[in-house]
Order: structure tokens, then C-alpha cells, then sequence
């Protein structure tokens, strides 16, 4: 479709507009609809944190299940870091997820970028992930901070799945995609 400089403005605007609508009302409800501390099942995992809090934990217990949980060693970092630098008001986890759906964002950017769309491709595709990454769906994703682990692991994934569409065999590249493998793993056993 050939669209000429009028219609790529109104387009771009019309776009924007609505982008800007609907990932600030998502960012407003995650910003004032927040709760401090734990909520469902993160109450599950109040005994651990206490213990690491207190530090009257053991390494080894970063990787003992809880319920039937598969949350290993990264997210409950994040959390005990969550609960000693800000009180448990789930601000730097928040943030943490945002910043993942950001890495996320410029990764797909820059493989847009790569493929050389045209501008109303690279319109529309950049407004769909914008859409995808941060849309009202999502809100319950940032809200329970639990699943911070599936940003976590999306952002692995996707990096890694950005460095192995390079053509050439570097071994620091395939050093770095086993890397983010492993830390995907830690951070949830779907991970893996």
C-alpha cells in the first residue's frame, strides 16, 4: 500500500493516539491499582522470605518447591530483594517487568528494523507489539507480582532467539544464548 506524506502523518497520529490511550491506561491501573506484599498464592512463599529475610535460610532452599510451585532461584531473588530494599511494596518488581517487556520491545524493534519493512509495515507491527507487550490483559501479569517470572523468561527467550537468527557461528553468541538458557531455567522450570 503506497501512502502519501498526509496519510502517513494522519496515520502515524491516529496510531500514536491510540497506543498512547490504551498503554496509558494500562500503565495508569498498574501504577495506583497496585498492593503492597503478597497476594494469592505468594502467601505460599511468605515462610522462605521471612527465613531469607532473617537470614536463617540456606542456599539450597532457593530451590525447594512449595505447593507445587516451579519458581526457582531468580524470581525468588527478586522478591527477597523486593521485600529488603523496598518493604515489600512490589515497586522494583513492577519495574523489573517493564524494564523485561522494554528489552523485549527493542528486540523485536531491531529485528523489524533488519527486515526493512516499509513504513506501514513497520507502522503496524510496531503498533501490534506495543499493543501486545502493554495492553489491558496484561495488567494482572504486572499487578501479580508473581509473574514476573514469565517476563523473566519471554525476555530470555526472545534474546536468545534474536542472536541465533545471525548467520555467522560465533561462539561468545552461542555462549551468551546458553546463558540466558540457564537463567531462563532458574527463573521458572518451564524455562527449560
Amino acid at each position: 500500500m503506497h501512502l502519501n506524506h498526509s496519510a502517513k502523518i494522519f496515520l502515524t497520529v491516529l496510531v500514536a493516539a491510540w497506543l498512547l490511550l490504551t498503554a496509558g491506561v494500562s500503565l495508569l491501573v498498574i501504577v495506583f491499582g497496585h498492593w503492597d506484599g503478597p497476594w494469592r498464592d505468594m502467601w505460599d512463599v511468605t515462610p522462605w522470605l521471612h527465613a531469607a529475610y532473617t537470614k536463617s535460610f540456606l542456599w539450597q532452599d532457593l530451590w525447594t518447591e512449595y505447593g507445587n510451585s516451579h519458581r526457582f532461584y531468580i524470581a525468588r531473588l527478586i522478591w527477597l530483594a523486593d521485600w529488603t530494599l523496598s518493604g515489600a511494596n512490589n515497586h522494583l518488581i513492577i519495574c523489573i517487568s517493564l524494564i523485561c517487556q522494554l528489552g523485549i520491545f527493542l528486540c523485536f524493534f531491531k529485528q523489524f528494523r533488519l527486515i526493512d519493512l516499509n513504513y506501514s509495515e513497520l507502522l503496524l507491527c510496531t503498533c501490534l507489539l506495543v499493543f501486545y507487550l502493554v495492553n489491558p490483559s496484561q495488567i494482572f501479569n504486572y499487578l501479580y507480582t508473581f509473574d514476573v517470572q514469565w517476563f523473566f523468561v519471554t525476555l530470555c527467550t526472545v534474546v536468545s532467539c534474536f542472536l541465533l537468527s545471525k548467520n555467522d557461528k560465533q561462539y561468545l553468541r552461542l555462549a551468551v544464548v546458553f546463558l540466558l538458557i540457564v537463567i531462563a531455567g532458574g527463573n521458572n522450570f518451564s524455562g527449560l
